[in-house]
């Protein structure tokens, strides 16, 4: 499996449609497999072990075989399981994973703007609990970059749309894929995008998305607390 993790909005849509036009790769969408094998396993309220981690393997190839793979890859694309990536690397040590990031003032802004009915994404409702949750995002990332040197490749949204071919060739190249032109067009992807940014990834990529939140910083501002201002106004 491949795991696109990040905050919603962060571009792990436009990731997810980039690499499965690669005919290596195939896409599954936001899977809750991953989440569902840990708490039926008992990781949650129990001391971690390996049959633990043996058991959410299996649980969670159970599911993703439902989809008939037939590609060297397939991409789980659920962007809280960034919360999982040491279960992920413990219980699937071949996973690759790819973590969008993104300008905080952006990826905050656009959570906080667009509605979500998923569970799990309540803190968006309120840009002070937004750049809160934005913080502990932030922290437990870090660590896993710590715990897990090199197994986790950042992708930086914004580099992306200025430097588009030279940060897909990158990724294929981390992947161990052979080039796909096919790579460079994600607006040209066929498949059915359930998510916030099914308008967009029919869109060439473009610069300057990241930009829109400029329109409201005095809202902003006044909206949330003073020591929180330097992730939008630095």
């Amino acid at each position: 499996p491949i795991f696109i993790v990040g905050l919603p909005r962060s571009g792990t849509s436009l990731i997810e449609t980039i690499v499965s036009n690669h005919p290596d790769v195939q896409a599954l969408g936001e899977l809750t497999y991953l989440w569902n094998a840990i708490e039926k396993t008992g990781l949650l309220t129990a001391k971690a072990n390996a049959s633990m981690f043996d058991h959410v393997r299996q649980r969670y190839f159970s599911k993703a075989r439902q989809h008939g793979l037939n590609r060297k890859y397939f991409i789980d694309k659920m962007p809280l399981n960034f919360r999982w990536i040491g279960v992920i690397l413990r219980s699937i040590p071949e996973a690759k994973i790819i973590h969008t990031t993104r300008e905080p003032a952006a990826i905050c802004w656009s959570n906080f703007k667009n509605y979500f009915s998923s569970i799990g994404l309540g803190y968006s409702y309120n840009l002070k609990d937004t750049v809160q949750f934005f913080r502990l995002y932030k922290g437990l990332t870090e660590q896993w970059d710590e715990m897990f040197p090199k197994k986790i490749y950042r992708l930086d949204y914004e580099l992306l749309t200025t430097q588009q071919e030279i940060q897909t060739k990158a990724l294929i190249n981390w992947l161990n894929l052979p080039w796909e032109d096919a790579c460079l067009y994600p607006e040209k992807n066929a498949r059915i995008v359930d998510t916030v940014s099914q308008q967009q990834v029919r869109e060439k990529i473009y610069k300057g998305s990241s930009l829109g939140w400029q329109s409201f910083a005095d809202d902003i501002r006044s909206n949330i607390a003073s020591q929180d201002r330097q992730l939008f106004f630095t």
